[in-house]
Formats: C-alpha cells, sequence, structure tokens
C-alpha cells in the first residue's frame, strides 16, 4: 500500500470515529475515542517516518 494512501485511510478511520462518538454515542464514549484517534494519530506518524526515511535511502546514489 502506497504511504499517502494509508495515511488517508487512516485519516479518514479518524473522522468516522469521531463522526460515530459525536453521533450515535452521545459523547459518552469521548474518553475512549480519543484514545483510539491518539493511536491512529502515531501509527500515521509512523507510516510518515517510515516512507520518507526509505525515501531518503533511495535518493542516495
Amino acid at each position: 500500500m502506497k504511504p499517502s494512501t494509508a495515511l488517508y485511510s487512516l485519516l479518514a478511520l479518524m473522522q468516522v470515529l469521531i463522526l460515530a462518538q459525536s453521533t450515535f454515542l452521545a459523547a459518552e464514549w469521548s474518553g475512549i475515542v480519543m484514545w483510539l484517534s491518539t493511536i491512529i494519530f502515531l501509527v500515521a506518524t509512523g507510516v510518515f517516518v517510515q516512507s520518507q526515511s526509505s525515501e531518503r535511502k533511495n535518493r542516495k546514489p
């Protein structure tokens, strides 16, 4: 999977979680949703860092 596709998918998942939390759960589980969003953000950061480091390795002659 391309890094841009992975990052977009993770971003969409975060938005769906927030929408579901505010719509269906009536903000009762806001702590759990925030925790899950933080984990997804950290995973997305890892994907970004990994893709940047692999691009830098491929650029060096």
